[in-house]
């Protein structure tokens, strides 16, 4: 499994933080909805990882 930082997921929350902010800096977007916008895509970039870290925990299980 990937370290946070390395993963597909991490960088697709950074762009997504980082457009709907520039889109607020310009005026494009209401920063209330920047706000929203931001922690929506930190809280499925939490519950993707969450599933990513207990898949790798599944799949190393063996039975004995």
């Amino acid at each position: 499994m990937k370290n946070g930082y390395r993963s597909t997921e991490f960088y697709i929350t950074l762009l997504s933080i980082l457009g709907s902010l520039a889109m607020s800096v310009q005026e494009m977007l209401p920063p209330e909805d920047a706000v929203i916008a931001g922690a929506i895509a930190s809280g499925l970039y939490a519950i993707s990882r969450g599933l990513a870290k207990q898949q790798g925990v599944c799949c190393l299980k063996t039975e004995d």
